[in-house]
């Protein structure tokens, strides 16, 4: 609702902004949401394990993290890493897909 920095909010703050939020996001879509982006989301820095729970708690199918890197089969649902695809060429961006793969 505010993309407030989750960590310093307790847990009844956290678990009310995301709730708000999922509750807001659907009424004005008229559409369920499933998928989460934590504000800010540094691991550790923006978000903690009280974040992860209100999430899934929330009733959201998955949520991203801003930590680069790439998702595997044993990474949490509801801490999925990403990064931003934004290269001009396909070579470029196979190279990048490679090099996160490789952990470059």
């Amino acid at each position: 609702v505010n993309h407030p920095i989750l960590k310093v909010l307790n847990a009844e703050q956290q678990k009310r902004e995301i709730v708000q939020s999922k509750a807001q996001l659907e009424e004005w879509t008229d559409k369920e949401v499933r998928h989460f982006a934590y504000p800010n989301g540094v691991v550790g820095t923006d978000l903690d394990e009280l974040a992860v729970t209100a999430v899934k708690e929330a009733g959201f199918a998955s949520a991203v993290v801003t930590n680069w890197g790439v998702s595997t089969r044993q990474t949490s649902p509801w801490m999925l890493q990403r990064f931003t695809p934004w290269d001009r060429s396909p070579g470029r961006f196979h190279l990048r897909l490679w090099k996160n793969q490789a952990g470059l």
